[in-house]
């Protein structure tokens, strides 16, 4: 199930058996029904997930679909990512097995429109189930005395994470895809060719020449 091939991924991004994860998972931590900011006398937002990103020291984003994340529209997943950027903690992007499956694949053959898509990450337009909670969020967003770096620092610090990731993950696909296909094959040849276009992205043109 979804759970499981979450574990699974949390795994591989903390580098440890999937035995010896322990996690915090918001909606079953947190109540939904009657959340903590509702309650009379209320918490804030940063005081519910702050404490628990600080003490966790990382947060594993999985992403589903890894090309056009669901993760990206929802407002409480970009709060828990700048939370996570602004108080030093670790943020990790982690895959299901079944995204790991056609990672390759899918970056080498749409690598336009994933870089369209990750270029239109964009914070104002996320979303929430329940209103008032997606503006309260925005508002911590943008008040820096609340640690918010504003839409715009939001989605650049997003953005790169992004770009980061699939430099990092394209490296460590190639040795499977050159031991699968050879190192002469066309499989490694496109995965090059994208690792060099990604590098190019990032300003890093010795690499992007290397690749």
């Amino acid at each position: 199930g979804s759970g499981s091939a979450k574990g699974d991924a949390v795994a591989v991004a903390a580098g440890v058996p999937a035995a010896e994860v322990s996690l915090f998972l918001d909606v079953f931590s947190i109540n939904q029904h009657v959340p903590p900011w509702r309650e009379d006398p209320p918490m804030s937002h940063g005081q519910v997930l702050k404490p628990a990103i600080v003490e966790c020291g990382r947060t594993v984003l999985v992403l589903q679909p890894w090309e056009k994340p669901t993760s990206f529209t929802r407002v409480w997943c970009l709060f828990e990512i700048m939370t996570t950027l602004n108080e030093g903690a670790t943020l990790d992007v982690a895959l299901s097995a079944g995204e790991r499956d056609r990672f390759v694949e899918t970056l080498t053959e749409n690598f336009d429109d994933i870089m369209a898509n990750i270029s239109a990450i964009d914070a104002r337009k996320a979303t929430a189930t329940v209103e008032k909670d997606r503006d309260d969020i925005f508002a911590l967003i943008e008040n820096a005395d609340t640690g918010g770096s504003g839409f715009d620092g939001l989605n650049d610090a997003v953005m790169g994470a992004m770009r980061g990731w699939l430099v990092d993950a394209a490296r460590g696909a190639l040795v499977g895809v050159e031991r699968a296909h050879g190192a002469e094959s066309e499989e490694v040849a496109a995965l090059l060719n994208a690792m060099g276009m990604l590098y190019d992205e990032q300003g890093r043109y010795e690499e992007a020449l290397e690749a």
